[in-house]
C-alpha cells in the first residue's frame, strides 16, 4: 500500500515526464515552473493589494514556508 505522499511524489514526476515530452515544453517552460523569489513577487504585486484579509508583504517567506515545512514535518512524524 503507497502513502499519499508517494503518490503524490509520482505523480508530480509523472506529470513532469509528460510536461517534457510535450514539443512545446521548452518554450513555455519558464511559465511553468516558478522560483519562490517570483511568486513572492507575484503575491505582493497582484495578491496583497486586493484582499480582503491583508496578506502580509513576503507572505510567501513568512507564513507559506512555515506551513510547508509544518506539512511536510507532519509526514514525518507519521512515518510516510
Amino acid at each position: 500500500m503507497h502513502s499519499a505522499l508517494y503518490t503524490f511524489s509520482v505523480y508530480s514526476l509523472g506529470s513532469q515526464f509528460v510536461q517534457k515530452k510535450d514539443p512545446s515544453y521548452k518554450d513555455v517552460k519558464e511559465n511553468t515552473a516558478w522560483t519562490m523569489d517570483k511568486f513572492n513577487d507575484y503575491v505582493n504585486t497582484h495578491v496583497r493589494p486586493d484582499s480582503p484579509d491583508k496578506v502580509e508583504e513576503d507572505w510567501v517567506y513568512n507564513t507559506f514556508t512555515v506551513s510547508l515545512i509544518d506539512f511536510k514535518l507532519s509526514f514525518i512524524r507519521l512515518g510516510v
